[in-house]
């Protein structure tokens, strides 16, 4: 192996390196930081949403499901009433929000009445079939108009009308249109799917929240608001060893310092990227790709040259993994004996 080879076998490493160690110290940044006006901590729950590969099911898993089939369990209607993830999910919140603002036991007591109400409403809200009509907000008050608003259930069977369609044309690309074409309709028809979800689960919160503020004094009312519940437990491990387990395999590249270990660790988390989303051509497209790809894309080249990278000394030509050999006393051992045999 020339002298080239060995440059360029560690620019290569230094230069994934670099990569992991920026990725990482921004995710650790803005962890760190904690949400502010511009910016949210790291999470992978969207990316792990976006999987389609073979492995989507323990994707979904890691992400606490998959946000389209949450929404259409929680909107699900049972012959008791709502769904028991519906159920749930308000009995949980309600635990929160006593938590949050310190309840008393009246208080409390109130707060229970109040979400058993609300299930009441909610099924009347998801059985409603009343069309009603609004007020054009995008017109001037001379010339306003009324425009029908869609009844709950009927807006409830075109989202998961909507989410259907949107699966469907990612199963069944076109091969009629090109490759811009067919994005830009499953990025319509999922834009669409999402506001839809988020107009639904709106309408049907807001009554329990509004009615459950009527529950709190004045003093209470000026207490912070409540959070949003906390990722699961599964996530929360999954953010942080992709958060630190990045930063920490792009200083060891730069370093060389534990290189083969670390080549490994690093291909290993690319592999898993690759196969969230893999670009074989019966899978859905991601949409987010700049490019079009077919069975390879980037994440597996790099892959495939960290592994490429495992099988050499790199770390030892141009790295801390050169100095822990030289201070190894069985190293250095081996090495002297050797000599020692040569000298009698």
């Amino acid at each position: 192996m020339n002298n080239l080879t060995l440059f360029f076998l560690i620019l290569l490493r230094l230069a994934i390196g670099w990569l992991f160690l920026v990725e990482g110290y921004e995710k650790v940044q803005s962890v760190r930081l904690g949400p502010t006006l511009t910016s949210k901590p790291f999470s992978s729950a969207a990316y792990l949403q976006q999987a389609s590969g073979p492995l989507s099911p323990f994707f979904y898993w890691q992400a606490g499901g998959h946000a389209d089939d949450l929404a259409l369990e929680r909107l699900a209607r049972t012959q008791d009433g709502v769904s028991p993830a519906l159920k749930r999910d308000w009995t949980q919140y309600l635990a929160r929000f006593a938590d949050h603002y310190k309840l008393d036991a009246d208080q409390r007591a109130e707060a229970q009445k109040k979400l058993d109400e609300g299930l009441e409403k909610a099924t009347a809200w998801m059985d409603d079939n009343t069309t009603r009509t609004e007020l054009d907000k995008n017109t001037a008050f001379p010339t306003a108009t009324f425009i029908p608003r869609k009844a709950p259930a009927e807006r409830i069977a075109a989202f998961r009308a909507k989410v259907e369609e949107y699966r469907q044309a990612q199963e069944e690309a076109n091969p009629a249109f090109g490759d811009d074409v067919y994005k830009a309709k499953l990025r319509a028809l999922k834009a669409d799917a999402a506001k839809m979800r988020t107009g639904l689960l709106a309408d049907l919160e807001a009554p329990l929240r509004k009615s459950l503020e009527g529950v709190l004094t004045a003093d209470q009312k000026l207490m912070p608001a409540l959070e949003p519940p906390p990722p699961p437990p599964v996530l929360v491990w999954t953010d942080r060893v992709v958060t630190y387990g990045l930063f920490v395999v792009g200083a060891c590249l730069l370093l060389g310092l534990f290189t083969r270990l670390n080549c490994f660790g690093g291909a290993l988390f690319l592999i898993l990227l690759y196969l969230a989303i893999p670009p074989f051509p019966w899978s859905p497209e991601n949409i987010r790709a700049e490019g079009h790809y077919v069975f390879v894309n980037k994440n597996l080249i790099m892959a495939l040259a960290l592994l490429a990278l495992a099988t050499t000394r790199s770390g030892r030509w141009f790295g801390l993994d050169g100095l822990l050999q030289f201070l190894n006393p069985w190293s250095y051992g081996a090495r002297r004996e050797p000599a020692r045999a040569a000298a009698y």
